[in-house]
């Protein structure tokens, strides 16, 4: 199953609400990580398009938006708690 990342800059508070709310729904119930301010990593069986047209429809002219599947890259990361630390070990 797919890993995407969602990344944002997004300058309403209240669009970053719903924004959250609707990365949740994609995730599907597969999970999700969201620890970083405007990112997050979804398991889903949706594809980077799929996500991204989904999260645009919510979007803002000014806001912008990167969906990219990286089930298969390199990773490493620094300075989460352990249960951040858990989520990418068994799940990216």
């Amino acid at each position: 199953m797919p890993t995407i990342l969602v990344a944002y800059d997004i300058v309403s508070e209240a669009q970053r609400a719903t924004l959250s709310a609707e990365l949740k729904i994609l995730a599907d119930g597969r999970g999700w990580w969201h620890h970083l301010t405007s990112t997050w990593l979804l398991k889903t069986e949706h594809s980077v398009e799929v996500v991204r047209d989904h999260l645009a429809e919510k979007l803002e002219a000014s806001d912008r938006l990167i969906v990219v599947d990286v089930t298969f890259s390199g990773r490493a990361w620094s300075g989460f708690n352990e249960h951040a630390g858990k989520w990418l070990r068994e799940r990216w």
